[in-house]
Protein backbone atom coordinates (compact mmCIF):
# COMPACT_ATOMS: atom_id res chain seq x y z
CA UNK A 1 0.00 0.00 0.00
CA UNK A 2 1.71 3.20 -0.93
CA UNK A 3 1.82 6.17 1.03
CA UNK A 4 2.30 9.62 0.41
CA UNK A 5 5.31 9.69 -1.57
CA UNK A 6 6.82 7.72 -4.20
CA UNK A 7 6.56 4.30 -4.70
CA UNK A 8 8.63 3.65 -2.57
CA UNK A 9 7.08 5.13 0.41
CA UNK A 10 4.26 3.45 2.43
CA UNK A 11 1.63 5.22 3.99
CA UNK A 12 1.31 3.43 6.79
CA UNK A 13 -2.68 3.09 7.12
CA UNK A 14 -2.28 0.72 10.32
CA UNK A 15 -0.23 2.73 12.48
CA UNK A 16 -2.98 4.18 15.26
CA UNK A 17 -3.21 0.83 17.42
CA UNK A 18 -4.88 3.30 19.69
CA UNK A 19 -8.18 3.29 17.54
CA UNK A 20 -9.46 -0.30 19.31
CA UNK A 21 -12.16 -0.59 22.10
CA UNK A 22 -14.05 2.46 21.98
CA UNK A 23 -13.31 3.91 18.82
CA UNK A 24 -10.83 6.19 17.62
CA UNK A 25 -9.75 9.98 17.77
CA UNK A 26 -11.32 11.06 14.81
CA UNK A 27 -14.45 8.68 15.36
CA UNK A 28 -15.53 10.47 18.81
CA UNK A 29 -19.28 10.79 17.97
CA UNK A 30 -19.42 6.84 16.23
CA UNK A 31 -20.64 4.06 18.27
CA UNK A 32 -20.87 3.72 22.28
CA UNK A 33 -19.06 6.95 21.97
CA UNK A 34 -21.37 9.16 21.25
CA UNK A 35 -24.49 9.62 24.12
CA UNK A 36 -27.31 11.74 22.60
CA UNK A 37 -28.95 11.25 25.47
CA UNK A 38 -28.18 12.03 28.92
CA UNK A 39 -28.70 15.62 31.35
CA UNK A 40 -30.36 18.46 29.54
CA UNK A 41 -28.15 20.97 28.70
CA UNK A 42 -28.30 24.31 30.63
CA UNK A 43 -31.22 26.06 29.01
CA UNK A 44 -29.98 28.92 27.18
CA UNK A 45 -27.08 26.66 25.62
CA UNK A 46 -29.87 23.81 24.81
CA UNK A 47 -29.86 24.69 20.95
CA UNK A 48 -26.00 24.98 21.24
CA UNK A 49 -25.84 21.50 22.12
CA UNK A 50 -28.38 20.17 19.40
CA UNK A 51 -26.59 22.16 17.02
CA UNK A 52 -23.12 20.96 17.82
CA UNK A 53 -24.80 17.35 17.47
CA UNK A 54 -26.24 17.92 14.08
CA UNK A 55 -22.46 19.34 12.88
CA UNK A 56 -20.49 16.51 14.59
CA UNK A 57 -23.32 13.71 13.04
CA UNK A 58 -23.01 15.66 9.55
CA UNK A 59 -19.33 15.43 9.60
CA UNK A 60 -19.45 19.31 9.54
CA UNK A 61 -16.22 19.92 11.84
CA UNK A 62 -15.62 23.66 11.30
CA UNK A 63 -18.99 24.46 11.99
CA UNK A 64 -18.84 22.43 15.49
CA UNK A 65 -15.63 23.71 16.81
CA UNK A 66 -17.43 27.16 16.10
CA UNK A 67 -20.95 25.85 18.25
CA UNK A 68 -18.46 24.69 21.30
CA UNK A 69 -16.23 27.56 21.63
CA UNK A 70 -19.41 29.74 22.01
CA UNK A 71 -21.51 27.23 24.27
CA UNK A 72 -18.13 26.90 26.72
CA UNK A 73 -18.49 30.73 27.64
CA UNK A 74 -21.88 29.83 28.96
CA UNK A 75 -21.32 30.23 32.83
CA UNK A 76 -23.36 26.59 33.37
CA UNK A 77 -22.28 23.54 31.44
CA UNK A 78 -23.60 19.79 31.81
CA UNK A 79 -22.08 17.04 31.15
CA UNK A 80 -23.23 16.69 27.69
CA UNK A 81 -22.34 19.92 26.69
CA UNK A 82 -19.11 19.52 27.90
CA UNK A 83 -18.48 16.17 26.04
CA UNK A 84 -19.65 17.40 22.75
CA UNK A 85 -17.34 20.39 22.27
CA UNK A 86 -14.64 18.07 23.61
CA UNK A 87 -15.83 15.62 20.64
CA UNK A 88 -15.32 19.08 18.62
CA UNK A 89 -12.12 19.97 19.78
CA UNK A 90 -10.69 16.41 19.22
CA UNK A 91 -12.35 15.93 15.39
CA UNK A 92 -10.09 19.56 15.50
CA UNK A 93 -7.38 17.92 16.72
CA UNK A 94 -7.15 20.23 20.01
CA UNK A 95 -6.26 17.50 21.99
CA UNK A 96 -6.16 19.06 25.37
CA UNK A 97 -8.96 20.98 25.31
CA UNK A 98 -10.04 17.52 24.12
CA UNK A 99 -8.91 15.95 26.92
CA UNK A 100 -9.81 18.80 29.65
CA UNK A 101 -13.34 19.32 28.75
CA UNK A 102 -14.09 15.01 28.41
CA UNK A 103 -12.76 15.12 32.04
CA UNK A 104 -15.26 17.54 33.36
CA UNK A 105 -18.01 15.45 31.22
CA UNK A 106 -16.83 12.51 33.35
CA UNK A 107 -16.48 14.47 36.72
CA UNK A 108 -19.65 16.47 36.55
CA UNK A 109 -21.88 12.92 36.34
CA UNK A 110 -20.88 10.68 38.99
CA UNK A 111 -24.15 9.08 39.42
CA UNK A 112 -24.10 8.28 36.03
CA UNK A 113 -20.76 8.59 34.58
CA UNK A 114 -19.87 9.14 31.05
CA UNK A 115 -17.67 6.12 30.30
CA UNK A 116 -17.92 7.44 26.56
CA UNK A 117 -15.86 10.51 27.90
CA UNK A 118 -13.15 8.53 29.64
CA UNK A 119 -12.68 7.04 26.04
CA UNK A 120 -12.69 10.47 24.38
CA UNK A 121 -10.09 11.29 27.20
CA UNK A 122 -7.68 8.20 26.44
CA UNK A 123 -7.39 9.03 23.02
CA UNK A 124 -6.65 12.63 23.60
CA UNK A 125 -3.39 11.05 26.10
CA UNK A 126 -1.91 9.09 22.93
CA UNK A 127 -2.78 11.76 20.82
CA UNK A 128 -0.62 13.49 22.90
CA UNK A 129 1.75 10.98 23.98
CA UNK A 130 0.67 10.58 27.47
CA UNK A 131 -0.81 7.34 27.64
CA UNK A 132 0.87 6.81 31.14
CA UNK A 133 -1.39 9.46 31.83
CA UNK A 134 -4.44 7.21 31.01
CA UNK A 135 -3.15 4.08 32.81
CA UNK A 136 -3.01 5.72 35.78
CA UNK A 137 -6.47 7.40 36.14
CA UNK A 138 -8.20 4.27 35.09
CA UNK A 139 -6.43 2.15 37.00
CA UNK A 140 -8.22 4.54 40.10
CA UNK A 141 -11.87 3.97 38.20
CA UNK A 142 -10.90 0.15 38.38
CA UNK A 143 -10.36 0.05 42.00
CA UNK A 144 -13.52 1.64 43.04
CA UNK A 145 -15.30 -0.69 40.27
CA UNK A 146 -13.25 -3.71 39.86
CA UNK A 147 -16.16 -5.37 37.74
CA UNK A 148 -16.72 -2.44 35.26
CA UNK A 149 -15.26 -4.81 32.13
CA UNK A 150 -15.37 -1.21 29.96
CA UNK A 151 -13.09 0.66 32.23
CA UNK A 152 -10.94 -2.31 31.73
CA UNK A 153 -10.97 -1.84 27.84
CA UNK A 154 -9.66 1.72 28.37
CA UNK A 155 -7.19 0.54 30.64
CA UNK A 156 -5.58 -2.08 28.31
CA UNK A 157 -6.35 0.09 25.01
CA UNK A 158 -4.03 2.89 26.86
CA UNK A 159 -1.12 0.01 28.06
CA UNK A 160 -0.54 -1.00 24.34
CA UNK A 161 -0.21 2.40 23.21
CA UNK A 162 2.63 2.77 26.17
CA UNK A 163 4.42 -0.01 24.88
CA UNK A 164 2.65 -2.55 27.31
CA UNK A 165 1.77 -5.29 24.63
CA UNK A 166 2.16 -8.35 27.02
CA UNK A 167 0.24 -6.77 30.20
CA UNK A 168 -2.60 -5.54 27.87
CA UNK A 169 -3.27 -9.19 25.83
CA UNK A 170 -3.26 -10.41 29.45
CA UNK A 171 -5.99 -7.89 30.77
CA UNK A 172 -8.01 -8.52 27.58
CA UNK A 173 -8.08 -12.38 28.39
CA UNK A 174 -9.29 -12.15 31.62
CA UNK A 175 -12.18 -10.06 30.48
CA UNK A 176 -12.98 -12.50 28.02
CA UNK A 177 -13.27 -15.04 30.55
CA UNK A 178 -15.62 -12.99 32.31
CA UNK A 179 -17.57 -12.21 29.22
CA UNK A 180 -16.28 -14.35 25.76
CA UNK A 181 -18.27 -11.93 23.88
CA UNK A 182 -17.21 -8.60 24.73
CA UNK A 183 -16.21 -6.86 21.49
CA UNK A 184 -13.81 -4.33 22.81
CA UNK A 185 -11.42 -7.16 25.01
CA UNK A 186 -11.55 -9.01 21.70
CA UNK A 187 -10.10 -5.69 19.68
CA UNK A 188 -7.51 -5.01 22.44
CA UNK A 189 -6.40 -9.12 21.87
CA UNK A 190 -5.96 -8.27 18.54
CA UNK A 191 -4.26 -4.97 18.43
CA UNK A 192 -1.91 -6.54 20.99
CA UNK A 193 -1.33 -9.54 18.06
CA UNK A 194 -1.07 -7.03 15.69
CA UNK A 195 1.30 -5.34 17.71
CA UNK A 196 3.77 -8.23 18.05
CA UNK A 197 3.24 -9.63 14.42
CA UNK A 198 1.05 -12.42 15.31
CA UNK A 199 -0.78 -11.10 11.96
CA UNK A 200 -2.90 -14.97 11.49
CA UNK A 201 -4.00 -14.93 14.76
CA UNK A 202 -5.59 -11.17 14.66
CA UNK A 203 -7.35 -12.18 11.40
CA UNK A 204 -8.96 -14.80 13.46
CA UNK A 205 -9.84 -13.02 16.35
CA UNK A 206 -11.03 -10.38 14.24
CA UNK A 207 -12.98 -12.39 11.88
CA UNK A 208 -14.89 -13.40 15.13
CA UNK A 209 -15.53 -9.55 16.06
CA UNK A 210 -17.36 -8.88 13.01
CA UNK A 211 -19.30 -12.38 13.39
CA UNK A 212 -20.29 -11.13 16.64
CA UNK A 213 -20.76 -7.24 15.92
CA UNK A 214 -21.15 -6.77 12.22
CA UNK A 215 -22.41 -3.36 12.89
CA UNK A 216 -19.10 -2.22 14.51
CA UNK A 217 -16.99 -0.44 11.88
CA UNK A 218 -13.77 -0.76 13.62
CA UNK A 219 -13.62 -4.34 13.91
CA UNK A 220 -13.69 -4.39 10.05
CA UNK A 221 -11.07 -1.19 10.26
CA UNK A 222 -8.66 -3.69 12.39
CA UNK A 223 -9.45 -6.91 10.12
CA UNK A 224 -8.54 -4.84 7.14
CA UNK A 225 -5.82 -3.95 8.89
CA UNK A 226 -4.53 -7.88 9.60
CA UNK A 227 -5.13 -9.02 6.57
CA UNK A 228 -2.83 -6.81 4.94
CA UNK A 229 -0.18 -7.78 7.37
CA UNK A 230 -1.02 -11.47 6.64
CA UNK A 231 -0.76 -11.07 2.75
CA UNK A 232 -4.68 -11.00 1.67
CA UNK A 233 -4.44 -7.67 0.57
CA UNK A 234 -6.92 -8.07 -1.65
CA UNK A 235 -10.06 -8.52 0.81
CA UNK A 236 -8.75 -5.63 2.41
CA UNK A 237 -10.23 -2.96 -0.02
CA UNK A 238 -13.76 -4.82 0.69
CA UNK A 239 -13.12 -4.34 4.09
CA UNK A 240 -12.60 -0.77 4.53
CA UNK A 241 -15.33 -0.20 2.16
CA UNK A 242 -17.87 -2.11 4.38
CA UNK A 243 -16.31 0.55 7.46
CA UNK A 244 -17.19 3.84 5.37
CA UNK A 245 -20.89 2.14 4.62
CA UNK A 246 -21.00 1.50 8.71
CA UNK A 247 -19.79 4.61 9.82
CA UNK A 248 -18.97 7.15 6.77
CA UNK A 249 -17.44 9.56 9.52
CA UNK A 250 -14.26 7.10 10.08
CA UNK A 251 -11.10 9.16 8.87
CA UNK A 252 -8.56 6.47 9.01
CA UNK A 253 -10.82 4.59 6.62
CA UNK A 254 -11.07 7.55 4.08
CA UNK A 255 -7.75 8.22 4.10
CA UNK A 256 -6.62 4.51 3.62
CA UNK A 257 -9.26 3.95 1.07
CA UNK A 258 -7.79 6.83 -0.62
CA UNK A 259 -4.21 5.69 -0.19
CA UNK A 260 -5.32 2.16 -1.44
CA UNK A 261 -7.04 3.94 -4.88
CA UNK A 262 -4.43 6.07 -5.78
CA UNK A 263 -1.92 2.52 -5.50
CA UNK A 264 -4.54 1.23 -7.60
CA UNK A 265 -4.51 3.72 -10.25
CA UNK A 266 -7.72 5.46 -9.48
CA UNK A 267 -6.79 8.89 -8.93
CA UNK A 268 -9.93 9.65 -9.16
CA UNK A 269 -11.40 7.54 -6.86
CA UNK A 270 -8.57 8.34 -4.42
CA UNK A 271 -9.49 12.06 -4.45
CA UNK A 272 -13.27 11.48 -3.67
CA UNK A 273 -12.00 9.64 -0.58
CA UNK A 274 -9.58 12.43 0.54
CA UNK A 275 -11.63 15.22 -0.35
CA UNK A 276 -14.36 13.70 2.35
CA UNK A 277 -11.85 13.26 4.43
CA UNK A 278 -10.99 17.14 4.48
CA UNK A 279 -14.52 18.05 5.10
CA UNK A 280 -14.50 15.33 8.21
CA UNK A 281 -11.25 16.82 9.40
CA UNK A 282 -9.76 19.88 8.04
CA UNK A 283 -7.20 19.66 10.54
CA UNK A 284 -5.45 16.13 9.70
CA UNK A 285 -2.54 17.22 8.18
CA UNK A 286 -2.64 13.06 7.04
CA UNK A 287 -5.41 13.88 4.87
CA UNK A 288 -4.20 16.46 3.34
CA UNK A 289 -1.08 14.64 2.83
CA UNK A 290 -2.53 11.78 0.81
CA UNK A 291 -4.91 14.37 -0.78
CA UNK A 292 -1.96 16.03 -2.51
CA UNK A 293 -1.18 12.69 -3.46
CA UNK A 294 -4.60 11.97 -5.60
CA UNK A 295 -4.44 15.51 -7.35
CA UNK A 296 -0.66 15.01 -8.49
CA UNK A 297 -1.59 11.71 -9.79
CA UNK A 298 -4.64 13.54 -11.64
CA UNK A 299 -2.17 16.12 -12.62
CA UNK A 300 -3.82 18.91 -10.97
CA UNK A 301 -0.95 20.18 -9.65
CA UNK A 302 -1.62 23.49 -8.19
CA UNK A 303 -3.97 21.71 -6.18
CA UNK A 304 -1.45 19.24 -4.88
CA UNK A 305 0.76 21.94 -3.99
CA UNK A 306 -1.82 23.48 -1.74
CA UNK A 307 -2.83 20.64 -0.10
CA UNK A 308 0.67 19.79 0.24
CA UNK A 309 1.45 22.80 1.61
CA UNK A 310 -1.69 22.90 3.97
CA UNK A 311 -0.66 19.44 5.14
CA UNK A 312 2.75 21.61 6.24
CA UNK A 313 0.88 24.26 7.73
CA UNK A 314 -1.07 21.77 10.37
CA UNK A 315 1.96 19.56 11.43
CA UNK A 316 5.34 21.52 10.36
CA UNK A 317 7.39 18.55 11.08
CA UNK A 318 5.66 16.00 8.39
CA UNK A 319 8.55 15.66 6.64
CA UNK A 320 7.10 13.72 4.57
CA UNK A 321 5.06 16.39 2.37
CA UNK A 322 8.62 17.92 1.56
CA UNK A 323 9.35 15.03 -0.42
CA UNK A 324 6.32 15.03 -1.86
CA UNK A 325 6.94 18.07 -3.13
CA UNK A 326 10.16 17.51 -4.53
CA UNK A 327 8.70 14.81 -6.74
CA UNK A 328 6.24 17.03 -7.56
CA UNK A 329 8.45 19.72 -8.90
CA UNK A 330 10.41 17.25 -10.14
CA UNK A 331 7.94 15.53 -12.47
CA UNK A 332 5.59 17.85 -12.91
CA UNK A 333 5.44 21.34 -14.94
CA UNK A 334 3.67 23.83 -12.27
CA UNK A 335 2.05 27.34 -14.06
CA UNK A 336 3.89 30.12 -14.11
CA UNK A 337 6.88 28.57 -12.78
CA UNK A 338 10.03 27.99 -14.87
CA UNK A 339 11.89 24.73 -15.00
CA UNK A 340 15.12 26.13 -13.50
CA UNK A 341 13.51 27.41 -10.63
CA UNK A 342 11.08 24.38 -10.31
CA UNK A 343 14.21 22.48 -9.94
CA UNK A 344 15.91 24.33 -8.02
CA UNK A 345 12.41 24.06 -5.34
CA UNK A 346 12.41 20.34 -5.74
CA UNK A 347 16.40 20.68 -4.71
CA UNK A 348 15.49 22.74 -1.78
CA UNK A 349 12.31 20.17 -0.38
CA UNK A 350 13.72 16.83 -1.32
CA UNK A 351 16.92 18.00 0.67
CA UNK A 352 14.56 19.13 3.46
CA UNK A 353 13.74 15.05 3.49
CA UNK A 354 16.78 13.85 3.02
CA UNK A 355 18.66 16.11 5.98
CA UNK A 356 15.35 14.20 8.22
CA UNK A 357 15.17 11.94 10.54
CA UNK A 358 12.48 10.27 8.73
CA UNK A 359 14.72 9.16 5.60
CA UNK A 360 16.16 5.65 5.09
CA UNK A 361 19.27 5.03 3.56
CA UNK A 362 18.14 4.71 0.29
CA UNK A 363 16.08 7.21 0.55
CA UNK A 364 19.20 9.21 0.91
CA UNK A 365 21.12 7.23 -2.07
CA UNK A 366 18.19 8.07 -4.38
CA UNK A 367 17.38 12.12 -3.65
CA UNK A 368 21.18 12.16 -3.94
CA UNK A 369 21.12 11.01 -7.14
CA UNK A 370 17.97 13.03 -8.13
CA UNK A 371 19.58 16.25 -6.93
CA UNK A 372 22.60 15.72 -8.46
CA UNK A 373 20.72 15.12 -11.90
CA UNK A 374 18.62 18.18 -11.23
CA UNK A 375 21.80 20.37 -10.82
CA UNK A 376 22.87 18.92 -14.32
CA UNK A 377 19.65 20.18 -15.69
CA UNK A 378 19.54 23.02 -14.28
CA UNK A 379 23.40 23.70 -15.74
CA UNK A 380 22.09 23.04 -19.33
CA UNK A 381 18.95 25.53 -19.09
CA UNK A 382 21.38 27.90 -17.93
CA UNK A 383 23.84 27.47 -20.96
CA UNK A 384 21.33 27.06 -23.29
CA UNK A 385 19.69 30.78 -22.48
CA UNK A 386 23.47 32.37 -22.01
CA UNK A 387 24.04 31.32 -25.82
CA UNK A 388 20.15 32.75 -27.09
CA UNK A 389 20.07 35.89 -28.43
CA UNK A 390 19.14 38.74 -25.85
CA UNK A 391 16.24 39.58 -28.11
CA UNK A 392 13.49 39.32 -25.56
CA UNK A 393 11.15 37.57 -27.67
CA UNK A 394 11.36 34.06 -26.08
CA UNK A 395 8.95 33.58 -23.08
CA UNK A 396 9.61 31.22 -19.64
CA UNK A 397 6.84 28.81 -21.14
CA UNK A 398 9.63 27.97 -24.47
CA UNK A 399 12.37 27.27 -21.91
CA UNK A 400 10.35 25.31 -19.49
CA UNK A 401 10.58 21.69 -21.87
CA UNK A 402 12.24 20.48 -24.19
CA UNK A 403 11.11 16.70 -23.58
CA UNK A 404 14.23 15.57 -21.17
CA UNK A 405 12.30 15.92 -17.50
CA UNK A 406 13.51 14.26 -15.09
CA UNK A 407 11.85 10.88 -14.02
CA UNK A 408 12.96 9.33 -10.67
CA UNK A 409 13.17 5.94 -10.01
CA UNK A 410 10.49 4.61 -7.97
CA UNK A 411 8.41 7.39 -8.74
CA UNK A 412 4.59 7.29 -9.58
Amino acid sequence: MSQTGGAKKTYAVFVCLFLFSCGGPSAVTRSESSPRGGPAAAADGAPLVREITDYLVGGNTPAALKAAETLMEYPEQTPLSYYLCASAMARSERWTDAKRLALKAFESSPESPYVAAQVLAANADIALGTPKECVARVETLISEDEQNLSYRNIHGKCLLAAGATEQAMSDARAVLKQNETDIGAIKNLAAGYLATKQHEHAVYVLSRAVELAPEDAESWFLLAEAKYNAGLSSEMLGHLQRVVQLDPHFLEARIALGAIYRELGDSAGAREQLEAAVLLAPYSADAYLNLGNAYRGLGETEKAEASYRRALDLRPDLVQAHYNLGLLFLENEIPGVELVQRLERAIGELRTYRESATASQDEVNNIMRYETEARERIKIEDSKRSAEPKSGNSSPEQDTDDGDELTPAGGE
